[in-house]
């Protein structure tokens, strides 16, 4: 499950590593904000909502036609697998996630969350933000709204469960905190790549499209206009990667230093 929002930027490489990672059965559904529907994922819709709040939907929506022990995972649109998930199929933790450190708030994060229906049910799953901070040395009650991943976290604590951490595995850091991130563990290697803020980062370039994106053909083509424009200025480092997603190359070679 993924959400996209004002740009179809990610859509394509996402579709590509998790068709190439997932089982072929796998059936993958987007919630598509500001983004004409029929973009190739197996179901779309739009969910006005906040960006937790679209992803508990989806997980009741998927949960409503699947079996307690189908996986569901949870995932950024800017978000995608760079190796097969089907070792973290068989893993003892019944929740796998990344767990980012930027700021070093050790929570799962909804960029990359592998569970299953069942249990996700069972512990009642909220993505919603919390009135808990979590820091390195534990957590703290704040009675105010703070971290995404911190009511998950709760629920898991107080019922004694353990959940697997996804690690930020770069050897080669960019000039950007916490964007390019490959995340996986020692034992699974790399799993997923997350770009960071893929859609929050700047000023959305389809905000003052003239032609509606209703309008087929014309709609279509300011919103490549735009959106290449936006590009152009965009950082050196950034235009990097994104070519080097586009070309399909070795994200995890380029980032970790290993050849798959």
């Amino acid at each position: 499950m993924t959400v996209h929002f004002y740009t179809e930027r990610w859509i394509e490489p996402q579709l590509r590593y998790l068709r190439r990672f997932t089982p072929p059965d796998t059936q993958i559904w987007a919630s598509l904000d500001g983004i004409e529907l029929d973009q190739g994922f197996d179901h779309e819709t739009t969910i006005s909502a906040s960006h937790p709040e679209k992803l508990e939907e989806l997980a009741r929506r998927v949960s409503a036609v699947a079996a307690p022990d189908d996986h569901l995972l949870f995932l950024d649109g800017d978000a995608f697998p760079v190796a097969s998930l089907a070792p973290l199929f068989d893993v003892a933790e019944p929740l796998v996630a990344v767990r980012r450190r930027d700021p070093p708030i050790p929570v799962p994060h909804a960029c990359f969350c592998l569970t299953t229906v069942g249990f996700w049910n069972d512990i009642g799953g909220d993505w919603n933000h919390g009135a808990y901070h979590w820091t390195a040395s534990g957590r703290e009650w704040t009675g105010q709204v703070t971290d995404v991943g911190a009511n998950l976290m709760v629920q898991m604590q107080e019922r004694g469960v353990e959940w697997r951490a996804l690690d930020r595995m770069n050897t080669r850091e960019l000039p950007t905190p916490g964007a390019f991130g490959i995340y996986g563990d020692e034992e699974l290697g790399p799993v997923v790549y997350h770009h960071g803020a893929g859609f929050r980062s700047r000023p959305n370039p389809l905000a003052d499209c003239w032609i509606p994106a209703s309008v087929p053909v014309l709609g279509r083509a300011e919103r490549s206009i735009r959106f290449r424009s936006r590009r152009l200025r965009e950082g050196r480092h950034a235009r990097n990667v994104l070519e080097m997603i586009d070309r399909d190359d070795d994200l995890v070679a380029y980032f970790v230093g290993l050849n798959k």
